[in-house]
């Protein structure tokens, strides 16, 4: 018996398109690392191919991985979209994308309970800074995440 291809899906992949703003989020692909006292923080990113880019965070304090998270950035409906899968949640949140400059993008959903906006701003060094924020519980709050980039893992 032959092996089965499945044909529609290598040709898919072969005429992906890579939607110029997807391109442009390229900066953020490899590995970063923020270290906040006993903290530390990493999201690793691949880079853009097959119209997606595909990320995973983590957490960790005192040798423990306290958060981790699964991230996609992915055309949906013809605009780019920043999807969190946090470990604590049983279904992933969609922020579409509503900014995006050579140095900044952002991602917002503003129904969502908390953060309702998700970005990454390069800094002249290379350095990106991982920013949070919106209302919870009746409050502006922010929390940003300044990372280097580290060498990956090998």
């Amino acid at each position: 018996m032959k092996p089965r291809i499945f044909l529609p899906l290598l040709a898919c992949t072969a005429a992906a398109v890579f939607p110029e703003e997807l391109k442009s989020l390229g900066f953020l692909a490899g590995c970063w690392e923020g270290r906040f006292g006993p903290v530390v923080m990493e999201e690793q990113w691949m880079k853009p191919a097959g119209g997606t880019m595909l990320g995973i965070g983590r957490v960790v304090k005192a040798d423990r991985a306290v958060h981790t998270e699964f991230l996609r950035l992915v055309e949906k409906e013809g605009k780019i979209a920043y999807i969190a899968h946090p470990s604590q949640n049983a279904t992933p949140t969609v922020f579409p994308l509503t900014r995006l400059t050579e140095n900044e993008v952002v991602f917002e959903n503003p129904k969502h309970d908390f953060p309702q906006r998700v970005s990454y701003t390069r800094q002249p060094n290379g350095d990106v800074v991982a920013q949070i924020d919106g209302i919870q519980n009746g409050k502006p709050r922010v929390e940003k995440f300044p990372y280097k980039r580290v060498k990956c893992a090998e």
